[in-house]
């Protein structure tokens, strides 16, 4: 089977598009393996600051890379000038991309699968993919997709890594160790932030920090805090499964990093970094799986300081977040996504819909 993948990445995107299109690709490279089948993916990405072409060829994907687009109809142009074959999947991971675009690209591609989570324009796919928990996720695309159309809703369908669903933790108060992660790119360098609102404790608990191959203030964080001894960096880490299940706790953002924390049973502080974030981060609070600290840009280093120093001495608000965390997530996500896909293998003939309404 033949997939294409059209996702971004840049300095003011963040990597999240291209690294949960990754996970998908491995994943469905492993399945087809496992099973004596061939499948060949081939990525399609604009050459921003900070795409990560070079980390995908370094996972033995074939990429295309195609000029910056401000249109969608460019961006299917620039793609279809690149294309010399047809493809069974085209799967679209891009907030700048719709409908316009997934109709376009039908020409080469003979189904669409999208994944979003802003709800806010019209797609036309064979199966759109919502990962996010919300009270109305069921309502939210009812206006933008087509009648035929499959969603997949919902974190039963979160796309993690094998090591997410392998990993076993012990109970989070035997732990000593703060996670940080704020995303692969940070361009307002929150991280910032919060190892200075760490220093502020008299003796600092121990800190993994992780931080993007691509985060502009790499440099300056590490010369700045190279005396911490509490402090270790961890740059593109292919281990964050390990560190969630070896943390007490987490300061981090909304976004795919809520699933992961949820499936290690990790509590979190949680503070917003885009708009997209806001309302899974404050429904999942609501819920008791996290603690919402709001936008962190209204956030004060001082007020940090304190929130995370009342929350790692308080054993029984850890073990409740975790418990409620834990809830969140069925296993195997991944591998439910995989099985939506596989009815579009050229061999297999389905009529109708497929699927259930009330995902």
């Amino acid at each position: 089977m033949h997939y294409l993948i059209r996702t971004d990445a840049s300095d003011s995107i963040g990597s999240g598009h291209v690294m949960r299109c990754l996970t998908l690709a491995n994943a469905i490279i492993a399945e087809a393996k496992g099973l004596g089948e061939k499948a060949q993916i081939t990525f399609v990405c604009a050459s921003h600051s900070g795409h990560l072409q070079r980390m995908i060829r370094e996972q033995n994907f074939t990429v295309i890379a195609i000029k910056p687009c401000d249109t969608q109809l460019k961006d299917a142009e620039a793609c279809l000038s690149k294309l010399n074959q047809n493809y069974d999947l085209l799967i679209v991971d891009h907030y700048g991309l719709g409908a316009e675009f997934e109709v376009l690209m039908r020409q080469q591609c003979h189904h669409v699968m999208v994944i979003d989570d802003l709800a806010d324009r019209h797609h036309h796919c064979d199966v759109l993919l919502d990962q996010n928990l919300l009270p109305n996720s069921i309502n939210r695309y009812h206006s933008f997709i087509n009648f035929n159309c499959t969603p997949l809703l919902g974190p039963k369908y979160s796309i993690l890594r094998a090591e997410f669903y392998n990993i076993r933790r012990s109970m989070v108060t035997d732990s000593q160790r703060l996670l940080v992660f704020l995303g692969g790119s940070d361009p307002a360098n929150f991280n910032l932030m919060v190892l200075q609102s760490i220093a502020m404790i008299p003796e600092p608990m121990n800190v993994d920090l992780v931080l993007g191959e691509h985060n502009p203030w790499n440099d300056e964080i590490i010369e700045l805090f190279k005396e911490a001894d509490w402090l270790t960096v961890h740059i593109q880490c292919s281990y964050m499964a390990k560190l969630m299940s070896e943390a007490r706790m987490s300061i981090g953002a909304g976004g795919s990093s809520h699933w992961e924390r949820c499936t290690c049973s990790l509590p979190a502080l949680v503070m917003t970094v885009a708009a997209n974030q806001l309302a899974t981060t404050a429904y999942l609070a609501s819920l008791g799986a996290c603690i919402n600290l709001g936008k962190a840009k209204d956030i004060s280093v001082i007020e940090l300081s304190r929130l995370l120093v009342d929350l790692w001495q308080d054993e029984k608000r850890l073990i409740n977040l975790s418990d409620v965390a834990r809830q969140q997530v069925p296993t195997a996500g991944t591998q439910r996504v995989i099985e939506q896909l596989n009815r579009f293998k050229p061999s297999v003939v389905h009529l109708g819909y497929i699927g259930d309404r009330n995902e």
